[in-house]
């Protein structure tokens, strides 16, 4: 494998998929989840793993942030890879992003990232207090007030837009993402010790998982970082050709001012 570039697959179970060697599945939660694999676990080295049923995919990015060494690194799922530029045979199956893509990309801009959702009809903040918890997104805007105020004008900005990307995913350069660790977890460990979270059913209980997919935005548009937004592929789903053409487009820029 070339180590300069390295993508994880966050899964909770085996993985079987067949792909390029840039890619390599880590389990989560590993100190529940199982594989009969041998594959990267969470729980080895400087690790959070116990946080997994809360941290979700994030017990896989704090395991990059601290265990991994690839100069360009990134985040994918399972089921959800970022769609390359070219296809499959016949012309319906598209490929995921590869090396060559990756490092071509990285040239003029500075990370790989999911599509935006969009919520015509809601702001961030409200489609975030119609589906969760909303006292505990609160809660993170008064820690960021106080030890990030630099951030909380981005932070009331993107929570008053209408489309965010989402899942966590990303491809860039290892030393970027080092710094957007460095400021993410420190937030997030201060609001675990200020969320209850003792009630919530075991989907509200990914709480931290959700909330660092409002936060992700925010970084990237407090530092102001030029951002290709990929469309994300299911590889659990059939598309028909139509559908790939508009997978493969690639949004030139995702936040502007």
């Amino acid at each position: 494998m070339n180590s300069s570039v390295h993508i994880y697959i966050a899964t909770h179970k085996d993985f079987t998929a067949k792909l390029a060697d840039i890619y390599s599945p880590l389990l989560v939660g590993s100190n529940i989840n199982s594989s009969a694999q041998e594959i990267l676990r969470d729980n080895s080295g400087d690790q959070i793993a116990d946080r997994n049923p809360s941290f979700c995919e994030l017990t896989a990015l704090y395991w990059i942030w601290k265990n991994n060494t690839a100069t360009i690194t990134g985040l994918v799922h399972y089921r959800r890879f970022f769609s390359g530029l070219s296809t499959g045979r016949g012309g319906q199956t598209p490929n995921l992003l590869s090396e060559k893509e990756i490092l071509k990309f990285l040239n003029h801009y500075d990370i790989i990232i999911a599509t935006p959702s969009v919520h015509d009809d809601k702001t961030v903040y409200e489609q975030y207090r119609d589906a969760h918890h909303i006292q505990d997104l609160d809660k993170c805007r008064d820690i960021i007030a106080r030890r990030s105020p630099d951030y909380l004008s981005d932070f009331d900005a993107v929570m008053t837009s209408y489309s965010f990307s989402g899942f966590n995913m990303f491809v860039a350069k290892k030393s970027l993402v080092d710094s957007y660790c460095s400021w993410l977890f420190p937030i997030l460990f201060e609001l675990e010790e200020r969320c209850d979270i003792s009630s919530y059913d075991s989907y509200q209980s990914r709480v931290y998982g959700f909330i660092a997919e409002r936060l992700f935005n925010v970084w990237l548009q407090k530092n102001q970082l030029r951002c290709l937004a990929s469309r994300v592929h299911r590889i659990d789903k059939k598309r028909s050709p139509t559908s790939i053409t508009r997978r493969l487009e690639l949004w030139r820029r995702y936040f502007s001012h």
